[in-house]
């Protein structure tokens, strides 16, 4: 069997779900403007005061970032409510992949290398189970 032959029953579901993988997208994209938004804000502070944190939070960019979030959220709800949880539930290991390359872009650096390869792992079980493991 070929490497391109695992990539046969994705294109299938992509040709079945173009909406529901159109607004995946949406909802990664939403996700990551989120996330970088709000690591620019928080700039790389672990555990801020509470009144700094607000005070951050409520910057242009701080409010931006949390609703991007936020309809990232909504976007992932209505998705997994109209269609098949199964396929796209695991699919969401995508957006650790995702936000990681993001972090490392902007940060310039790794923080972990055994992170990108945890991520990595569920990104491939995403591909098996994509690949027949969801029901019908």
């Amino acid at each position: 069997m070929a490497f391109i032959d695992y990539f046969v029953p994705l294109r299938r579901a992509g040709q079945k779900h173009r909406s529901a993988i159109l607004m995946f997208g949406g909802t990664l994209g939403l996700l990551i403007t989120g996330e970088l938004c709000l690591r620019q804000v928080l700039d790389g502070r672990a555990a801020p005061d509470p009144a700094l944190l607000a005070a951050a939070l409520l910057q242009p960019l701080g409010l931006l970032g949390m609703g991007c979030i936020l309809a990232a959220t909504l976007l992932w709800a209505m998705l997994l409510v109209r269609h098949q949880l199964s396929f796209f539930y695991p699919l969401w290991g995508l957006a650790t992949l995702a936000l990681m390359l993001a972090h490392w872009i902007a940060a310039g650096s790794l923080d972990d290398p055994r992170a990108l390869f945890g991520a990595l792992l569920v990104l491939a079980g995403a591909g098996l189970l994509a690949r027949g493991g969801h029901s019908r």
